[in-house]
């Protein structure tokens, strides 16, 4: 695996001293991508656009003006978010013309601050799935264990990071999509609290879990790129000795194959003896609440992808992008969209469940006076490219149990981090928290006391 030469403030700080211009790192990550490409973590790479960027942040030092904190840090893309002049085409084939003359808000706020875009990061077919392997091309392969997937959907962000591309990146999220592959791929990512990033420029199916997610080497440069998306300073890091921890033995745990499990259990005891204050508990109603939740929310995207799709320019609709797709598993899909479009009950109707579930989350940590659930990640760790289905303690389970932990605060709308808590067998195992809604900057700061200790 290759890593970036330094850290995303490192990297800054060259750039703003003059020790590195970011036509330099512009180049040197342009030159990873072409080495690299065997992960098929990018989609798209133009290097015009991307040392046109560097070059502007190069004479605005020359200048004497003041560069931004993330002053060129190259960073890429998923290719569901919309980046001035390069493609946005979900990787679906009737989107292939799709170039949207304006940022999403995130990456504006990104390249305002200094970041270089240098690619749009594979992803699985319309986010539809997680492994982000499509039929037609190349998978996207592990770089930690290039015969494994990445995960998914956000899977090309994950590799591209893990492999050493960019030091950062961004994903989407429904139910997992950024800290599931984070985890596999042996990085960090943030699912953050509905609403704490503006998803102005996302092609979205779900908009009542669609969020946009970071996602980096660790939860220290997280809160740097935080910072910056949100708004404000980073949280500073807070010893462990002052934080107590939520663990719930029953289903987040139970649910997680036995090698997973057994690997955390010895990370949470090094928690433990660094100081950290680590309670268990019941879980309550939270497994009754999150299915009922989501059964209220499947059928959201019957309608919200039709209207996304008829806001680009030109507008598609769901029948001209299911004719298009070389994926017969894309296709079902799709049409099961339209099917159900007929039976759609009003998402109105789903915010009690969602309301309900999310204060069985928070009740706990309330009750506890802790700052964090403590879950795995994953259920269990990247398993081969191809498979078709998963085998966890020997149980059969389908690719939606990668889903298990992430889902119920996905569906509360509760920020969900996943750092890197190390590996077994040659494969990362991540480790989740799931924080209070609109504390992601706490959670953040948590997660990288953590990791100090791992």
């Amino acid at each position: 695996m290759v890593q970036p030469q330094s850290g995303i403030l490192g990297i800054a700080e060259a750039v703003a001293r003059g020790e590195r211009t970011a036509e330099q790192e512009a180049r040197a990550a342009l030159d990873r991508a072409e080495r690299l490409a065997w992960t098929g973590a990018l989609v798209s790479i133009d290097p015009d656009p991307v040392l046109r960027a560097a070059r502007a942040i190069d004479r605005a030092r020359t200048a004497g003006e003041r560069l931004g904190p993330l002053a060129g840090v190259p960073f890429v893309v998923k290719d569901n978010i919309d980046a001035a002049g390069w493609p946005t085409t979900a990787c679906t084939p009737a989107l292939q013309s799709n170039r949207p003359a304006r940022d999403a808000v995130t990456v504006a706020r990104l390249k305002a601050a200094g970041a270089v875009v240098i690619g749009k990061a594979v992803m699985h077919e319309l986010a539809m799935g997680g492994t982000s392997c499509n039929p037609h091309m190349p998978p996207v392969r592990n770089p930690i264990a290039p015969d494994r997937i990445a995960g998914g959907s956000s899977g090309g962000t994950a590799a591209a990071i893990a492999a050493g591309i960019a030091p950062f990146g961004l994903g989407s999220d429904t139910g997992g999509s950024v800290p599931i592959p984070a985890a596999l791929c042996g990085i960090a990512g943030l699912r953050p609290s509905m609403q704490r990033y503006p998803t102005a420029g996302l092609l979205m199916s779900n908009p009542s879990r669609d969020v946009i997610g970071p996602m980096a080497g660790s939860a220290d440069e997280l809160r740097v790129i935080d910072a910056v998306m949100a708004g404000g300073s980073p949280r500073a890091l807070l010893p462990l000795g002052s934080v107590r921890l939520a663990l719930p033995r029953t289903y987040f745990w139970e649910g997680a194959d036995e090698t997973v499990r057994s690997f955390l259990s010895v990370v949470l005891d090094r928690l433990v003896r660094a100081g950290a204050q680590i309670v268990e508990f019941e879980i309550g109603e939270v497994e009754r609440l999150n299915q009922e939740a989501g059964a209220a929310l499947r059928n959201e995207p019957a309608t919200a992808l039709a209207e996304s799709l008829s806001r680009l320019e030109p507008p598609l609709s769901v029948e001209a992008v299911q004719a298009a797709t070389g994926s017969p598993a894309i296709a079902e899909r799709l049409g099961g969209m339209l099917a159900g479009a007929a039976a759609l009950r009003p998402i109105e109707e789903s915010l009690p469940l969602r309301l309900r579930l999310r204060d069985a989350l928070i009740a706990p940590l309330d009750r506890l006076g802790a700052a964090a659930w403590l879950v795995p990640a994953t259920p269990l760790t990247a398993v081969p490219i191809g498979t078709e289905r998963l085998a966890i303690d020997s149980r059969d389970a389908d690719f939606f149990s990668y889903t298990r932990s992430t889902l119920p605060a996905a569906n509360a709308g509760l920020p969900f981090l996943t750092i890197n808590a190390g590996t077994r067998d040659g494969l990362p195992i991540g480790l989740g928290m799931i924080g209070r809604a609109g504390e992601d900057a706490s959670l953040l700061a948590i997660g990288a006391a953590c990791e100090r200790v791992l």
